[in-house]
């Protein structure tokens, strides 16, 4: 191989070393805008579930206040049902159906629908017929399907919570996997580098030098060398033709000494 091509195999071994780092640096960075996407969508559904329960929070101020402050009871009740009524409708669309979180929170949208909307019905039907008993006895049901649901939020809270921190980890362990491969990677260049530089030095110098020896000498009159590179590149080609011109000049010498 030439000179030529042994440079540019050397020039495409360091290349694909850069590239080959590069890409698996790329690879790392695009996982951890996936993790960090991942994150900042437990954030949102944590908000979502957070403001979830301020709106079953206002419902059940709405229902206390039923008998002291109707007008506001009723306004707080209708706000609390339109809050929980906004964010149920995202986390159930939002959330995988095969996870835990999913689990979680469709006991408490079941809770809401089949006890709490119901309950809340029969108070403002019973304080319109002026049955205390009857919205005494819906509200206490109202507030222990109330506690029930707060529980599973908290307990949801605390998956979300969870999964924020493994998904945290997860992307600080391929950025510390990034940092490693950087710093391998370009250790691992430099000295490949170096050494390929200390290799393709040696290989031309050396031949070079020898040739230079060798020319020294046939020009001081001593002909009596034989030139053997075996680097098979211009060098060699250089040295082949060396051996020629001595080989030339041997005859030359030989002739005159003939003819005197």
């Amino acid at each position: 191989m030439k000179i030529k091509g042994k440079m540019l195999l050397s020039y495409m071994l360091i290349v694909a070393l850069f590239v080959g780092i590069g890409v698996a640096v790329t690879l790392n960075t695009m996982k951890m805008s996936d993790i960090q996407a991942n994150v900042n969508k437990q954030v949102e559904i944590g908000n979502y579930a957070t403001a979830y329960q301020k709106g079953f929070t206002l419902r059940s101020q709405g229902l206390g206040e039923v008998t002291t402050d109707p007008e506001n009871a009723i306004t707080d009740t209708q706000t609390g049902q339109a809050l929980t009524a906004a964010t149920s409708e995202y986390l159930i669309s939002t959330l995988p159906k095969d996870s835990q979180l999913y689990s979680v929170f469709d006991s408490c949208y079941q809770i809401d629908t089949n006890t709490i909307t119901p309950a809340v019905n029969k108070v403002i039907e019973a304080y319109q017929t002026q049955n205390t008993a009857e919205v005494a006895a819906q509200m206490q049901v109202v507030n222990d399907a109330t506690r029930e649901i707060n529980a599973n939020l908290d307990n949801f809270q605390l998956l979300v919570i969870e999964n924020v921190q493994a998904a945290t980890a997860e992307s600080q362990s391929y950025a510390n996997f990034s940092v490693i491969l950087s710093a391998v990677g370009i250790s691992t260049i430099a000295v490949v580098s170096i050494a390929m530089a200390l290799v393709m030095g040696k290989r031309i110098t050396d031949p070079l030098k020898k040739l230079t020896d060798i020319a020294g000498k046939v020009s001081m009159g001593e002909l009596e060398h034989e030139i053997k590179i075996n680097t098979k590149d211009e060098i060699s080609d250089l040295g082949e033709a060396f051996q020629r011109m001595i080989n030339a000049f041997k005859m030359t010498s030989a002739m005159s000494q003939t003819e005197e």
